[in-house]
């Protein structure tokens, strides 16, 4: 009987990269809103104010979009990283019972 143990909590692993990628999704869906927002506040307030507002809000949305960016690549690279353990251990239990 093979004992996995990286496997075993792959399931935990796995759920908790896919809450990750249902997260980012919804920050990235919340982002279209507030993108979809802007456009129709831009065609009904002219002025002065506006421009202040919106230079702060524009910042403040590549700040949040970089983060997002930010947060996806260490999802990418923590699932990457997880399934070359995955692999690597069962290469080594292999050669461990070919000794």
């Amino acid at each position: 009987m093979t004992n996995w143990s990286i496997q075993l909590k792959a399931a935990g692993f796995n759920n908790w990269m896919e809450f990750m990628e249902q997260s980012i999704t919804a920050v990235k869906d919340q982002l279209v809103i507030l993108e979809s927002g802007e456009k129709q506040l831009s065609d009904i307030w002219e002025s002065g104010a506006k421009e202040q507002w919106e230079r702060g809000f524009f910042h403040e949305l590549g700040q949040v979009k970089d983060s997002v960016a930010g947060m996806w690549e260490v999802l990418t690279a923590t699932r990457e990283a997880a399934e070359k353990l995955a692999r690597m251990e069962k290469d080594m239990t292999l050669k461990a019972r070919t000794l």
